[in-house]
């Protein structure tokens, strides 16, 4: 699911928990997000008289379906029977309505001790102080790092903050067809079978030509090479702005826009390139394959050579294309070598409405969750692969070779100092919306790619000011 379709739907769940008020399975009075309504919480939340250490009880909720229901309750009766003083809580719901009763409870003062976090929502929950800061379990060695990139750690800090950890980790990246490729004849020179090297944004063009004018010599129509993810992804287009401004990101950490007008409109020129040459596939085919299910898109279907998507997705793309061989590689690299891989999660977070007592008890939960490997043998690929690198190198062994060789390219890529995103800020999803609208219009030929960029660049400013 591309990303600016989650948070859409993630923002229609929050709007519906305004509608009227009600228990924790029904709608809060409140209009605004579940960070808003926190805002709005008794202080007397923050003062409830610590707990005795002993016979604790924590809520941890999460959403999912029974499958992953079934793996978290294995993995808290895991943790209670390591740990008899503290019993788990398990607060289980589907997508929407998770959203829903979660807004509930912050608006009430009552927030789950550990509770699931989209990344789109932890900039807002941070900054309105309803998540804890978690560095100070990690000073006292509650929960510990060593296993733990560094650069996991410092990259999921908010403004400063350490208040959300990664569930699970994987790494948005291209896919590579290697049976089309050898079917059209020629080489790219990288060695992505060995996880060493990718292309520069301008070795993928000339790759681009060179692979066109070979399908079409052996009168290989309605064959494509590709593009570097669409015009208007909001993943791809991180990585664009990362590369060509030397790591600067699409956001801004304080809100607004990072990325400059001027990259976006040669990010725009660049698709126009690539669409012009015949790599990639015309405006009204790419908007039909992206609404086409799995098995019918053009990738599928071996009809195009490199597409994007997240890591974790190889086993059902490989299982779904069983006559092609692919490969994973990461996006382009700057033409000075520089590498701005980026990490996806879904994340974890600790309730800064609870007492010490039980966020201390909270911390000890995630600690096992991430840092024992009978959790992490339990948990899996779950969410992604597990960022304590060293138990996932353990589980990958007992893994289909499929799996693990997931495990190996984000651990790879994740040693070589991927980072999350800045966390995408109030504003984000009209930002995304613009974005659309101005893909849409160059790809059409309706706007000049400098046209495009110029206004988007306004309309988002715009829009971001209005929330700042």
């Amino acid at each position: 699911m591309k990303i600016q379709q989650v948070l859409a739907t993630l923002l229609a769940a929050l709007i519906l928990a305004g509608c009227s008020a009600g228990s924790s399975g029904s709608p809060s009075s409140a209009t605004q997000p579940p960070a808003q309504a926190a805002s709005q919480a008794p202080e007397a939340a923050n003062a409830n008289t610590p707990a005795p250490a002993k016979d604790i009880e924590i809520s941890f909720t999460w959403w999912g379906d029974t499958r992953r229901n079934e793996i978290y309750g294995a993995v808290c009766d895991d943790f209670e029977a390591a740990n008899p003083g503290i019993k788990v809580i398990r607060e289980p719901a589907a997508f929407g309505e998770y959203w829903d009763k979660l807004s509930t409870r912050i608006a009430g003062g009552n927030a789950p001790d550990v509770m699931g976090i989209h990344a789109n929502f932890g900039s807002d929950l941070a900054t309105r102080g309803v998540l804890a800061d978690l560095q100070p379990y990690i000073d006292s060695g509650i929960f510990e790092v060593d296993g733990i990139e560094d650069s996991l750690i410092q990259s999921s800090r908010i403004n400063g903050l350490l208040c959300i950890l990664p569930q699970g980790i994987t790494i948005e990246c291209m896919y590579i067809n290697q049976t089309l490729l050898d079917e059209v004849g020629i080489d790219l020179g990288i060695d992505y079978k060995n996880n060493n090297g990718t292309f520069t944004y301008a070795s993928f063009l000339e790759a681009a030509k060179r692979f066109t004018e070979a399908a079409k010599a052996k009168g290989m129509d309605g064959v494509y090479f590709g593009a570097p993810g669409g015009s208007d992804n909001v993943a791809s287009l991180q990585y664009w702005s990362r590369t060509t401004l030397g790591g600067i990101d699409l956001y801004k950490d304080e809100g607004g826009l990072g990325i400059t007008e001027d990259a976006l409109s040669k990010w725009f020129a660049l698709h126009k390139e690539l669409i012009d040459i015949g790599a990639a596939a015309d405006a009204a085919t790419s908007l039909e394959d992206a609404s086409a299910p799995l098995e019918d898109k053009l990738f599928t279907r071996g009809k195009v050579l490199i597409s994007s998507t997240s890591a974790n997705q190889y086993s059902q793309y490989q299982a779904q294309m069983t006559d092609s061989e692919l490969y994973l590689l990461p996006f382009p690299e700057a033409e000075d070598g520089s590498s701005y891989n980026a990490l996806v999660a879904s994340h974890f977070a600790i309730s800064n409405q609870a007492d010490d007592a039980h966020k201390e008890a909270a911390a000890k939960f995630l600690n096992h969750f991430f840092n024992r490997e009978s959790a992490v043998s339990i948990f899996k690929l779950e969410q992604g692969v597990p960022i304590n690198s060293k138990l996932a190198d353990i589980v990958a062994k007992s893994l289909d070779p499929l799996s693990a060789y997931v495990i190996g390219f984000v651990n790879d890529y994740t040693a070589k100092g991927a980072r999350f995103w800045v966390y995408p800020p109030a504003g984000s999803n009209e930002f995304t919306q613009l974005l659309s609208t101005a893909a849409q219009s160059v790809s059409y030929g309706q706007s000049a790619p400098e046209e495009a960029a110029k206004s988007l660049y306004s309309e988002a400013e715009a829009a971001f000011a209005k929330i700042n």
